[in-house]
């Protein structure tokens, strides 16, 4: 697991914001209570207003959910991509 940064490039948007969160395995740390299980395996891991902290103090510049603090959120519409930085 690595840290990651997701920077937008180009497009329109007001808000434009660099995204960063620490590295960490999705599967492997989510909560039981959110755990998405399919043929006796771990595939996914609901973010959900029961447990919303556990996706935020990962990637705390992410809006994380429903009820998360709306200055978080970015609105670049369209940008021609997005950049991926692992280790930034």
């Amino acid at each position: 697991t690595y840290p990651m940064a997701l920077v937008p490039v180009g497009g329109a948007g007001g808000n434009r914001r660099n995204l960063y969160c620490v590295g960490w395995n999705v599967l492997n740390e989510c909560p039981d209570n959110l755990k998405v299980w399919v043929n006796g395996s771990v595939r996914a891991c609901k973010n959900h207003s029961v447990n919303p902290g556990h996706f935020k103090a990962r990637c705390p510049d992410a809006y994380s959910w429903w009820g998360d603090d709306p200055s978080s959120m970015a609105d670049t519409f369209h940008p021609d991509h997005m950049e991926v930085t692992f280790c930034p």
